[in-house]
């Protein structure tokens, strides 16, 4: 199974492809699955969700209950290591989950943008969960994207928390809604594809008042 998804992705790297297999990353699964069967440190999961309307998900998720596992053999090969969070807290939690040690130098910034130009705002009922997922509440998400992006003299970027919720809000109408361009990252971009995409914005003339919708959806 691994050896047919490495052909696989072989063939797509000579054709200039993204090397994407389903076949060689459930074999990768499987095999981890597999090596970790007897470890204490690992949870197997069955898993079932709702899907849209009335489908229903049903995976296997392998899911390591100690981060260590995975970052102390990469720490054990360099001689030092930064980690950045600009969430995690308190710092000492944050070092020994990661598995940093005692001697690990800690230190928290301040925001190096100024409070004048942050804004938070929080929006009640809406929910991105998976099993709250629906039509209605990306359209509902849509119109508050518009709402923002009409009031913003300059151009605007919208951040999702995964490509499949970004397709969702545009399948939901943002991209017919705006009267701005739209610019989008795309699944499988190579690095190449995002410095031009980049100099593509930045390079607007925007003395003939073009406007510019920056949409990223993080993987």
């Amino acid at each position: 199974m691994k050896d047919l998804g490495t052909k696989i992705r072989r063939g797509l790297l000579k054709a200039g492809k993204f090397p994407r297999s389903s076949i060689h990353r459930a074999s990768e699964f499987l095999i981890r699955w597999l090596r970790c069967a007897e470890r204490k440190d690992y949870a197997f999961l069955l898993a079932s969700s709702r899907g849209y309307g009335e489908s229903r998900r049903v995976s296997l998720d392998l899911v390591a209950l100690d981060p260590t596992s995975v970052t102390e053999n990469v720490l054990s090969m360099v001689h030092s290591s930064v980690a950045i969070s600009g969430t995690i807290s308190p710092l000492d939690a944050y070092a020994d989950m990661l598995g940093f040690g005692p001697d690990a130098v800690k230190a928290t910034f301040q925001s190096p943008f100024a409070r004048r130009n942050r804004l938070g705002l929080i929006i009640d009922g809406l929910d991105t969960s998976f099993q709250n997922r629906s039509k209605t509440i990306f359209e509902r998400m849509v119109d508050h994207c518009v709402a923002v992006v009409d009031a913003t003299p300059s151009n605007t970027g919208i951040f999702t928390s995964s490509y499949s919720i970004g397709k969702s809000l545009i399948e939901a109408g943002l991209g017919k809604r705006l009267r701005r361009k739209m610019f989008v990252e795309k699944p499988g971009m190579k690095g190449v594809e995002n410095d031009k995409l980049i100099k593509t914005i930045t390079t607007q003339d925007l003395t003939r008042k073009v406007e510019i919708m920056r949409m990223y959806f993080q993987r």
